[in-house]
C-alpha cells in the first residue's frame, strides 16, 4: 500500500486553484513564505491540499488598488474571488481576500458609500487561513460579510488581519479516505464498537494498527462502504476514513507547491 491510500488507490480529486495577484515586486523568499503559509493552512503536508495557490506577478498591477484590479479582471472575463498580495505581506504574514462588488440590494448588507464609487468586498487575514476561508465562502458555510466585524461595511476603513489562530500542523481532525484490501483492515459487529455511531450501524471497519502506522494514519473504528467500481481493488476491499497521524515522520517533508 502506498504512503497515502487515497492517492495510491482511490479516485484522486484535483484541488481547486485560487489566484493571487501582486501589487508590488516582492523577493523570492517572501513569495516562498506566502506559499508555505498557504500550504500549511491547506493541509498540503498530507499530499492532498484542499486548495492550491497560483501567484500572478504582473507589473501592470503594481500600485493598483483592489478595485482597479477587480475591474480589470472582470473586463477579462474572470469574476471569481482572488487574493491580493501587497508590500505588507512580508511583515504581517497576511494578504487580502477580494470578493465581488456589493449588489446594492435594498435588503443587503449596510455599506458606506463614497460618492458614486462601487463598493468592493475585501477582507484582510493571515495567509494560512485563506484556504479555509475560500472553501467556507465557496460552499456558503459563511460569508465575508459575517466575518467582517464592521457595521456598516466601509471599503476604505483600515483592517487588522483576521486570524483563526489555528494550529494547522497539529490539527488532528483531518482524515483521508482509504481504499483498504481485505488483509489490511479489521471489521467489528461488537455492540461496544457500534454504540458510538448514529444512525446505528451493523458493522464498522478500521485499518490494522501496523498498516495504519505504515501509512501515517490512526486506526479507529468508522463506517465503511464498498469500493467505487472505477477503482481497481481485490474483492472484499472497503473504503472508509481514517485520521492522519500528525506525529508520523511521513508528514515531516515539506509540500512542494504548485509553483516555487
Amino acid at each position: 500500500m502506498g504512503p497515502v491510500p487515497l492517492v495510491a488507490r482511490g479516485l484522486t480529486p484535483e484541488a481547486p486553484v485560487i489566484r493571487g495577484y501582486l501589487t508590488a515586486p516582492l523577493p523570492i523568499p517572501v513569495l516562498d513564505q506566502i506559499h508555505a503559509d498557504f500550504a500549511e493552512g491547506s493541509y498540503a503536508r498530507y499530499g492532498q491540499p484542499l486548495v492550491e495557490l497560483f501567484l500572478h506577478d504582473e507589473p501592470r498591477f503594481y500600485g493598483q488598488t483592489a478595485e482597479q484590479i477587480r475591474t480589470a479582471l472582470d473586463g477579462e472575463g474572470f469574476t471569481g474571488d482572488f487574493l491580493l498580495v501587497d508590500e505588507e505581506a512580508e511583515s504581517t504574514r497576511a494578504v487580502w481576500y477580494i470578493g465581488t462588488w456589493d449588489p446594492e440590494e435594498e435588503d443587503g448588507a449596510e455599506v458606506v458609500k463614497h460618492g458614486d464609487e462601487r463598493v468592493l468586498w475585501k477582507l484582510r487575514a493571515v495567509t494560512k487561513d485563506m484556504p479555509l476561508k475560500w472553501i467556507n465562502y465557496d460552499i456558503a458555510n459563511m460569508s465575508m460579510e459575517e466575518e467582517l466585524d464592521m457595521y456598516p461595511y466601509d471599503p476604505r476603513a483600515p483592517q487588522e488581519p483576521l486570524d483563526y489562530e489555528m494550529d494547522y500542523l497539529n490539527d488532528r481532525s483531518q482524515s483521508a479516505y482509504v481504499v483498504a484490501y481485505p488483509s489490511e483492515f479489521e471489521e467489528s459487529t461488537e455492540p461496544s464498537d457500534l454504540a458510538q455511531f448514529s444512525p446505528p450501524q451493523s458493522i464498522v471497519y478500521r485499518l490494522k494498527d501496523a498498516v495504519a502506522k505504515e501509512n501515517g494514519l490512526v486506526s479507529r473504528w468508522t463506517v465503511g462502504s464498498d469500493v467505487d467500481s472505477r477503482v481497481t481493488a481485490p474483492p472484499g476491499s472497503k473504503t472508509f476514513m481514517q485520521y492522519y497521524d500528525v506525529d508520523s515522520p511521513l508528514w515531516a517533508k515539506l509540500y512542494e507547491p504548485l509553483q516555487h
